[in-house]
């Protein structure tokens, strides 16, 4: 079977109107992705500063900022904030578990993550 473009000459007006390319609603608009950026959280052991990016209400991607200020800090949130990413991604909410031994930075990261999704209206 040999395959044929569709074309609008020769059809009648209502025929060729539906095969007239239509703009789409603006629900483009609707579906954009923005980023947020919640507050910056000092706590004794690091700073933390979440940011999301959200494409209509969803999360898309989290990124955190932290910068410990001591080595064994540094290996600790090494294990914690990317547990807090996943679960938080995951859950799509800032209503996630603390990370046991490192509470003051799981609460750093769950505060800025609140106030990121409040700037998204997602709360």
């Amino acid at each position: 079977m040999k395959s044929r473009t569709l074309t609008t000459a020769g059809l009648g007006a209502a025929a060729a109107a539906a095969l007239t390319p239509v703009a789409l609603p603006a629900t483009a608009a609707a579906a954009a992705t923005k980023k947020y950026v919640g507050t910056l959280e000092r706590t004794h052991y690091s700073n933390v500063q979440v940011a999301i990016t959200v494409t209509g209400k969803k999360i898309k991607t989290i990124s955190v900022s932290a910068n410990p200020q001591d080595q064994h800090s540094y290996q600790l949130e090494s294990y914690a904030l990317p547990l807090l990413h996943k679960e938080a991604l995951k859950a799509q909410s800032y209503k996630i578990h603390t990370v046991s031994g490192v509470t003051t930075t799981s609460d750093a990261f769950i505060s800025s993550l609140y106030s990121a999704m409040g700037h998204a209206h997602l709360l």
